[in-house]
């Protein structure tokens, strides 16, 4: 078990990475903007969810398999690209009229989704959890 004083300093440090110009900041920055702070809201909890995710593999070795096959990183890369310019084109072709009230509960949970998605697909995030979370554990 991780000590209050090793986990405070693991936050601690992560914590300013968040303000980091990011794929997942953009997203976050321009969905607020566009639908809502709710709609950030839901992004933000699936790059969350997906962190969370990211972070119990790394502890269960499923990360390592990243580092040691290229392949499977190269894949995870392309996906990712395609991604994050199927976003774009999404972000390109909506409308720019200002949100009106509160977003539906399915609208919530696209964003959610797409949170979600954004961060699996992201290599750097899968990598950098790797590399940072083992000298804490």
């Amino acid at each position: 078990m991780i000590s209050l004083e090793t986990a405070l300093i693991f936050i601690g440090i992560l914590l300013p990475l968040c303000f980091l110009p990011s794929a997942e900041l953009i997203m976050v920055v321009s969905q607020s903007s566009a639908q809502g702070c709710l709609a950030g809201v839901a992004i933000t909890l699936g790059l969350c969810t997906a962190w969370a995710g990211q972070t119990l593999a790394t502890a269960v070795g499923v990360t390592a398999i990243l580092q040691t096959s290229p392949m499977v990183f190269t894949l995870l890369k392309v996906v990712g690209v395609c991604y994050l310019l199927f976003l774009a084109w999404q972000i390109y072709r909506q409308p720019l009229v200002e949100h009106s009230g509160v977003p539906s509960n399915q609208r919530l949970r696209m964003h959610y989704l797409r949170g979600l998605l954004l961060a699996v697909s992201n290599p750097v995030n899968a990598l950098f959890i790797l590399l940072f979370l083992p000298p804490f554990v």
